[in-house]
Order: C-alpha cells, then structure tokens, then sequence
C-alpha cells in the first residue's frame, strides 16, 4: 500500500517511515499539512497517517478538507496524536491512535484498513 504520513516531528516521522516501510509499504512523508497538500496534488495514497499538531496547516483542519473533496474522501486516515483527551473517534477518521504507542500497533492498524483502501 502506499501511505503518506503527515508528522512534524522528524524522529517520529522516520520511525513511522520505517515500520510502514519494513512492514512491505511505499511511504512519503510531509512534515506539516501546506507539504501533505501538495504531495497529494502529484501522488495519491491508499492511506494517511495524521498528526493533528502540525505548523502552518492543522491536522484538524487538513482533515476536513480532506472529507470535503471527492478525490480524497475515500482515503482512510489514521490521526495520530497525544493531544486527545481520550481515544474517541475523531469525525472524520477511520481509526485514532494516541502517543505515545507501540510502533507495531500503526502497522496493524494500516493493515486492518486495506479492506476500506480503493484504487482509482
């Protein structure tokens, strides 16, 4: 599967870049959400991981934006964040993980969604 992670943290965005990509995936990576746009705008992932705390373009906010627009409803997004007061459902996201978590849990956790992932 192909992913993006959004992550501006550097050394939690190659520890998520490594165990996706160990776990047999293609991974890009953008460290805040204006980079993630325009990654999208030349590549179309089967998933996103999403931090919510990002500089210049929130995760909330890219994320609506992202269940706004047809061409990128239909991709799961996975947020990731320590921000969340508890581990409910975030409108919008297929699956909500909260930091920190044992890396392995984000690799199961993409390979749960591949039934929801669809190509265009």
């Amino acid at each position: 599967m192909r992913i993006l992670t959004i992550e501006d943290d550097a050394a939690t965005a190659a520890a998520f870049r490594d165990v996706l990509a160990d776990g047999g995936h293609e991974v890009r990576v953008a460290s805040d959400g204006r980079k993630a746009l325009a990654e999208l705008a030349g590549w179309r992932p089967d998933v996103i991981v999403l931090d919510l705390l990002l500089p210049s373009l929130s995760g909330h906010t890219l994320l609506r934006y992202l269940r706004e627009l047809p061409e990128y409803r239909q991709i799961p997004v996975v947020v990731v964040s320590g921000a969340l007061p508890t581990l409910q459902r975030l409108e919008g996201a297929n699956a909500v993980l909260r930091k920190p978590f044992e890396l392995h849990k984000l690799l199961d956790l993409v390979e749960r969604l591949r039934p929801q992932v669809r190509r265009n």
